[in-house]
């Protein structure tokens, strides 16, 4: 995600420190950075977002996803720096079977979706603030997209679960979407980011992804209990059955595109650089 936004704001100038300079595990350093350096805007994209973890380990997760956002937050606010936040659909608890609104109330289920949402909170209490939310975010790094296309290329069967839905999102639309904010001084509060298009399953979606790549491999859709089952004694955080997320407030700002129109264009760069 740091790297598309680098991208999306090339044309502004930008502090984006390595992290040696900036290590959230020490939330010191992001207070005397800010200081120093003074920004307008200060996009806090960095947590601990692998959920499973976050459940066995959930004082780290804590630390990253709550007391260092609060440590960030104060320290845009002594500086006047707008603060963009990146959230998540895990702040919800999957039940409510209808695009989440911005206003909607929030019940997460898990470790992860907990301190995001201390971490919310932390931001709200502060100052100038753009919370965004967003789901199923694949880009530079490991990603769903990527483990696919490898595991289908090394001949894996597939069992994924297919009664989780959503809408998978480019983390590279992603950040255009927090630049169209940002440069449209939208106003403080909180806004929902998805690429738009039909709901899917993991199973859909992994179907749509072989099928823009140009790969036959079968994927078997299970249920999250089955899933659960053949990861018997594992610690797995809960997912939310129902991830979509509502985008009309941010279309005066920005038009999310189809997902699968985003994800044909990623596998084509993906298959250039490969």
């Amino acid at each position: 995600m740091g790297l598309e936004v680098q991208r999306a704001f090339a044309d502004w100038i930008i502090q984006a420190p390595i992290r040696s300079e900036l290590d959230l595990e020490q939330p010191g350093s992001a207070d005397q950075l800010i200081q120093d350096f003074r920004p307008d805007v200060v996009i806090h994209s960095a947590a601990a977002t692998q959920v499973d973890q976050c459940e066995t380990d959930p004082a780290w997760a804590d630390r990253l996803n709550y007391q260092a956002t609060a440590v960030v937050a104060l320290a845009a606010h002594r500086v006047r720096a707008r603060l963009v936040y990146l959230s998540t659909d895990y702040v919800f608890n999957g039940d409510y079977y209808a695009p989440y609104s911005e206003d909607h109330p929030t019940d997460p289920q898990s470790v992860y979706g907990r301190t995001k949402l201390r971490g919310e909170l932390a931001v709200r209490a502060t100052g100038d603030h753009l919370v965004v939310r967003t789901s199923w975010v694949y880009g530079e790094g490991k990603n769903f997209v990527r483990t696919m296309l490898r595991l289908a290329r090394e001949g894996k069967p597939l069992k994924i679960v297919g009664d989780q839905v959503g809408r998978p999102t480019w983390a590279r639309d992603l950040s255009l979407g927090i630049k169209a904010l940002v440069e449209g001084n939208a106003p403080t509060g909180i806004y929902h980011f998805q690429n738009e298009g039909e709901k899917a399953s993991w199973a859909e979606y992994a179907r749509v992804i072989f099928q823009t790549a140009g790969i036959d491999h079968p994927v078997e859709p299970i249920t999250t209990e089955e899933y659960l089952a053949i990861n018997q004694g594992k610690k797995i955080a809960p997912r939310p059955k129902y991830s979509v997320l509502a985008t009309e407030k941010i279309t005066p700002y920005i038009r999310p595109r189809d997902w699968r129109v985003a994800l044909a264009e990623y596998i084509r760069e993906e298959k250039k650089s490969s």
